[in-house]
This record gives structure tokens, C-alpha cells and sequence, in this order.
């Protein structure tokens, strides 16, 4: 049976498609019609296709600049085959392309469908009518309101009146809104879309006495009606529209929003309106008038807010200062100033928040006295100090770091402060800190010019590291390498710290090698080799320490060596290369390459176990493959039982090496000690 169903689909669409490739040149568009309903209507989709397809393409040719008669005429045409005589598929076509393409000569004819026993095909006419460019078709879907028999025809007429916005559909809308119901609901919506004054008179006569699920639509649609008049300019009518929604008998939703609307409206009143709201209990409304400050208009006068700002409740005035901050109208900055210093612990954070972008360099003392108190406001104050950049402020900085003599920790505080900002301006003062008795803020310092000083400041640097402890330099080291790597030109890379170097005392020497292996540049690896061969056992090691350092691999042959030595330093060495193995872009055969030479120069269990831990980085099955024997090693069973358990995790491994993988977590499950990693491999087993 379905063998024979799907033949008689596939001979009815050949006889159809034969049909419409024998159209003769002198064809109407009324005869090609004729010639394809019987098959765009066919029961069968497949056999509708090439008609309901030629009948489209033949629209399409219509649709053309100069056409315009002929396509007037076909939609004419396609709207008098639209009544119960033709089949349901070809109607559905047929009005799809007046909707498209139809003007008023479809009207009537797609009216007459509003009251079709088929709901579709009244859908489809809705839809129709409500695209139609004609004014006419306007007063159809007015008719067809007037006489629908269901809600659900009302409310899609309602909506395709909404849709059309035409002044000319409010009373009959306005007669669905005494309904009830769905229909009242889409009449709302519908007359709130339209929002002219008719709509606006009829939907706040509905207003006092809408409730239920019609109270939202009505008061949405009226705060449309505001919108309109506000829009327009119409400032005094569009508050007193709003004003009738901003009362607490209305939604939430729609009592902000027409707080807001009046708030924009409002004119000279706005401010007094926002005052009353951010001393008010609603926080919702406090949070719309604060909103409200920032909108203001630019001559607005602040005076009367700013004066009201000491009065209000704790929240009224940290909204009221973000909105400052967010304003940035310099008349506000002696209200800000005075809170920072006079308000609750809360308010004080907000009105120092409000200074990182409100302040200038008059705020500077104010901000540092609140960064040196040491108090909840301290963190606060130092941010906005770092984002402040008014004329003078950097100035205004720097005088009061130097001024701060007696107490380092102050004027470590102002160090950072100047770090943060990185400010070149601050060099100078910086150095001068550096050459100063006050060992405990060379770190702070060092840090600070590590981001703004430059190669003319290295050998400052330098003297300044000389001076500091051995525990103390590793910051400074990092400071000077950050400063060379950061410049160019004769001076840049590390030729600043070899001419230091070339000019040092030897007893200095093995402090200045190390900052070379932060660096990392190629031209320093004469000086390493040359240290490394001297008889001086501190400069020997400075220069382990600055291989071992090193950020890529110009250094690997020296660490190959090293790895190779005797003491302390294989060990150092060989950690260094099993970084260096996964810090710098690599293949994953060149890692493993690498972790195994490291495993051979091991002769440590902390070595073994570190490179049993970066080998996860293989992200390969070759990975897998090497930390799969380790698991017969109870000193590194559990080390490489992690890895298997990594491995196992990967799909792009477990899906290819399935078996492999199986025997491997088999493996860990009879020889890992390791609670977590028995679990893990149990789990990862069962889902193979």
C-alpha cells in the first residue's frame, strides 16, 4: 500500500511538472491559474510542489519596477479563487502570496474570510488584512471584530488593529476593554501601540476600576500613551499621565517606570521629586532617583541636592554619590568632599569612591589622609587615588611621598599609590628613596620602578640592589629584568646589567648575575659561562641561580651541563629544564624528549615526581605510555597514578587507545596506595 501511495505522489508531481513547462507564450496569468489549482491543491505535499512553486515564480516575475498593473491584476486575480470552492492547500498558498503582495483589490475578498468555518484560513486572512497596505483593510478587521463569535478570533483582531495602529480602530478597541477577559487584555496592548490622545482618554477611564489580569495591560498601555507625549515634547501632559501610574496601588513594574518617566518630565521639580524619593523607604524608588541624578539636564541646579545630601538615610546618600561619580558636574564636588570626611563609615567609602573620577588635585590630601589612617576607607582611597588623573594630582602625590619622613609605612603606602598609577613623573623621587637609609621600602620601590622607570635608571637600580639583603633582592631582581626587557635601543635586553657587571666590584658580581637569568637575553650567556668556570664558589652559583632562571632556551645546553654535575646544582638544573620542558611552545614529541632525559638525570625522588607531574602536558597517548612503567615503583606509584588518571580523562586518548587505556587504570587500581586516585580509577574503568 505505501508503495503505491508514493508512486501515485511521484507520477501526480511529473504530470504537474509537465503541465507547467508547456505554458504557452500567450498564457494569462488568470489560465496559468486555472491550469495549476487542481494541483497546488493535492492532498499528497509532494504533488504540490512544482505548481505551488511555478504559481510563486510566476508572482515573483510581477514583482518587478514597472509591473505593477499586471501584478495588481494577478493579485486580483489569486483573491477571487480564495472562497470554499478551492481545496484548503491552495487557499493557504494563495493568501501566503497576498499577504506578500496584495493591495486594496484583495480586501473584500480576504474579508469574507474573517468568517470562515476554518480557523487556519481565518488566521491566514487576519494575517492578510493586516499587512495590507489600503486603508480599507483597517475598516474590514473592524468589521471582522464586530462580528467574531470566539475570544480567540477577538483577540487576534484586537492584535492585528494593534498592529495596523490606526486612530480610527480606538472605539472599537475601547468596547473590548469593557469586556473582560483575553479581549480586553489584547485591546489594551493593541490601544497602547496606537497611543494617541483618544487612546490615552480611554485607557485612564479604564484605569481606576481595571483589576485582575487586565489591571497590567491597561497600565502598560497607558505608560505607552506618556511615552508618546513625552516623546513629543508635550512634557506637562506626559507627568500628569505618568503620574496617575507612579502610585503604590499600581504594579511594581509599572509604578518605576512611570516614577521615571516623571523624573524625566518633571523639569525644575525633578530635584526636589528625587530628594523625596531617596529619603523615602522604597528602594526601588531610591534606586530610580538616583538613576534620575545622572540624567539631569547640565544646567540643573544641584544645590538643593547637594544640601539635602547630609539628611539623608545612609543608602539615599551612597546612591545619591554614585550618581555623582557618574554624573561628574564639578558643583557637586564640595558636597562629595564633605561627606568623605564627615559621613558614617559607608558614606565616607562611597563619597571617596565618588573622587576617583569627581576629584582633582585638591582631593589628593584629603584622599591620602583616608589612605594613611589605616581604616575600613583604606583600600578605597588607594584606588581612587590610582584612577584619578586630574591635572596636578601625580604632582601633589610625589610632594607628599617626600614629605612623609618619619614613617616608612606611610610612605611605602604612597609608593604603591605611584606604582599603580605608573607615572613617570615619580622616577626621580623614587631613586632618591632608593639611595636613602630607609632599607625596608627598597622593595617597595624597586616594584614601583620596575613598571615606570627606564634603561637610564638600571644603574641606580643596581647600586640600590647592591645595598639589600640576599632575602630581600629577589623583588628588585625581577624590577631591574622587568625595566630591560621592557627597553629598547643600545641600552635595552640586558647591555645595561652587563655594563654593570664589566664595572662592579668582584665582591658585587654574584649579587648582579641573577637579574640576567630573568632577563633571559642571549648576549648575557658569555658572562654565565665565564662565571661558571671561575674558582669563586659565590659567583658559581649566582650563575646557577640565573641559568636556572632562564625564560627560553638559549640557556638549555648550559643546563644540559649542569643537569650532568655533581651537587646542588644538578638538582636546580634539572628542575629548570623540566620547567623550561613545558614553559616555552613546543610539540608534545620535543616535551617528552625532554621529561625523558630529565627521569634519566634523576637520581632524586623530587625530581622523578615532578616530572612525572608535568607530563600530563603531553596531552598524547605517548604520555600515557611513559608514566604507565613508574606505577611498578612504590616511591612513584601514586605520582604516576595521577597521570594515568589525567590520561584516562581525555577522550581524544581514551577513545582511540581504549584497551590501553583499561590496562592502565587496571594497573593503578592493584598498585596506588592513594585513596583518591583507587576512586578516580574505579570511575574512569566503569565508564570504558
Amino acid at each position: 500500500m505505501k508503495k503505491t501511495t508514493t508512486f501515485r505522489w511521484v507520477a501526480l508531481a511529473i504530470l504537474c511538472a509537465s503541465l507547467a513547462g508547456v505554458r504557452a507564450e500567450d498564457e494569462t496569468f488568470a489560465q496559468l491559474l486555472d491550469r495549476l489549482l487542481p494541483g497546488m491543491g493535492a492532498e499528497e505535499i509532494p504533488a504540490r510542489s512544482q505548481p505551488q512553486q511555478a504559481l510563486q515564480e510566476a508572482v515573483w516575475r510581477l514583482g518587478v519596477p514597472g509591473r505593477e498593473t499586471e501584478l495588481r491584476e494577478a493579485c486580483k486575480i489569486m483573491a477571487a479563487k480564495l472562497g470554499g470552492d478551492t481545496p484548503k492547500p491552495a487557499r493557504i498558498w494563495l493568501l501566503t502570496q497576498v499577504t506578500r503582495d496584495g493591495g486594496a483589490e484583495c480586501v473584500e475578498p480576504v474579508a469574507a474570510l474573517l468568517n470562515d468555518a476554518d480557523a487556519e484560513i481565518r488566521e491566514r486572512a487576519r494575517r492578510a488584512l493586516m499587512n495590507n497596505p489600503d486603508n480599507t483593510a483597517n475598516a474590514s478587521l473592524l468589521s471582522g471584530l464586530n462580528s467574531a463569535k470566539t475570544p480567540e478570533d477577538k483577540v487576534a483582531l484586537c492584535l492585528a488593529l494593534g498592529y495596523r495602529a490606526d486612530p480610527a480602530s480606538v472605539p472599537a478597541l475601547a468596547g473590548q476593554l469593557k469586556g473582560g477577559g483575553t479581549a480586553a487584555i489584547a485591546a489594551a496592548r493593541a490601544l497602547g501601540k496606537i497611543a494617541n490622545d483618544n487612546a490615552a482618554r480611554v485607557l485612564a477611564a479604564a484605569l481606576p476600576s481595571a483589576t485582575g489580569e487586565v489591571r497590567c495591560p491597561i497600565g502598560d498601555a497607558y505608560l505607552a500613551c506618556a511615552d508618546r507625549l513625552a516623546q513629543e515634547g508635550r512634557k506637562d501632559e506626559a507627568f500628569e499621565c505618568y503620574g496617575k501610574l507612579a502610585v503604590a496601588s499600581e504594579p511594581q513594574a509599572i509604578r518605576l517606570a512611570a516614577l521615571q518617566g516623571q523624573l524625566m518630565t518633571a523639569g525644575d521639580r525633578a530635584v526636589s521629586m528625587i530628594v523625596d524619593c531617596l529619603r523615602g523607604e522604597d528602594n526601588f524608588a531610591r534606586n530610580v532617583a538616583a538613576g534620575a541624578i545622572q540624567d539631569l539636564s547640565a544646567g540643573t541646579d544641584m544645590k538643593p541636592l547637594c544640601a539635602a545630601l547630609p539628611s539623608l538615610p545612609e543608602v539615599g546618600q551612597e546612591l545619591a554619590l554614585l550618581a555623582f561619580a557618574m554624573r561628574n558636574d564639578a558643583a557637586t564636588r564640595p558636597a562629595v568632599l564633605k561627606a568623605a570626611t564627615e559621613g558614617s563609615e559607608s558614606v565616607r567609602k562611597a563619597a571617596i569612591q565618588c573622587l576617583a573620577t569627581l576629584g582633582d588635585a585638591s582631593s589628593v590630601p584629603l584622599l591620602v589622609d583616608a589612605l594613611l589612617a589605616g581604616d575600613a576607607c583604606q583600600s578605597v582611597a588607594r584606588r581612587s587615588l590610582s584612577l584619578l588623573h586630574a591635572e596636578g594630582v601625580d604632582e601633589a602625590l610625589i610632594e607628599r611621598m617626600v614629605a612623609e619622613e618619619e614613617d616608612a609605612g606611610k610612605k611605602g603606602a604612597l609608593v604603591a599609590v605611584l606604582e599603580d598609577r605608573g607615572t613617570p613623573k615619580a622616577v626621580g623621587a623614587l631613586l632618591e628613596i632608593l639611595d636613602g637609609q630607609e632599607a625596608g621600602l627598597r622593595g617597595a620601590t624597586m616594584r614601583a620602578l620596575g613598571r615606570i622607570a627606564c634603561a637610564e635608571h638600571v644603574p641606580a637600580m643596581i647600586h640600590a640592589l647592591l645595598k639589600m639583603e640576599s632575602r630581600e633582592r629577589k623583588d628588585a631582581e625581577k624590577a631591574i629584568a622587568e625595566v630591560c626587557s621592557r627597553s629598547t635601543g643600545e641600552n635595552g635586553g640586558a647591555a645595561s646589567v652587563l655594563d654593570a657587571l664589566k664595572r662592579a666590584a668582584a665582591a658585587d658580581r654574584a649579587a648582579i648575575l641573577p637579574v640576567l637569568g630573568y632577563i633571559g637575553d642571549k648576549a648575557a650567556i658569555g658572562a654565565i659561562e665565564d662565571a661558571l668556570a671561575a674558582d669563586d664558589g659565590a659567583l658559581h652559583d649566582a650563575a646557577v641561580e640565573a641559568v636556572c632562571r632562564w625564560p627560553n632556551d638559549d640557556a638549555l645546553p648550559l643546563l644540559e651541563k649542569l643537569a650532568n654535575s655533581e651537587g646542588d646544582a644538578r638538582s636546580k638544573a634539572i628542575r629548570a629544564y623540566v620547567r623550561l620542558s613545558v614553559e616555552v611552545r613546543r610539540d608534545h614529541k620535543e616535551v617528552l624528549a625532554m621529561l625523558r632525559k630529565a627521569m634519566d638525570w634523576s637520581d632524586g625522588i623530587k625530581e622523578r615526581k615532578l616530572v612525572l607531574s608535568r607530563s600530563v602536558q603531553v596531552r598524547r597517548v605517548e604520555g600515557l605510555r611513559f608514566v604507565v612503567p613508574y606505577l611498578d615503583r612504590p616511591e612513584l606509584a601514586n605520582d604516576a597514578a595521577r597521570a594515568v588518571i589525567y590520561f584516562a580523562g581525555r577522550r581524544e586518548i581514551t577513545q582511540p587507545h581504549r584497551d590501553e587505556v583499561k590496562a592502565a587504570l587496571d594497573k593503578v587500581l592493584a598498585t596506588a596506595k592513594d585513596g583518591w586516585a583507587q576512586k578516580e580509577a574505579k570511575r574512569l574503568r566503569e565508564q570504558l
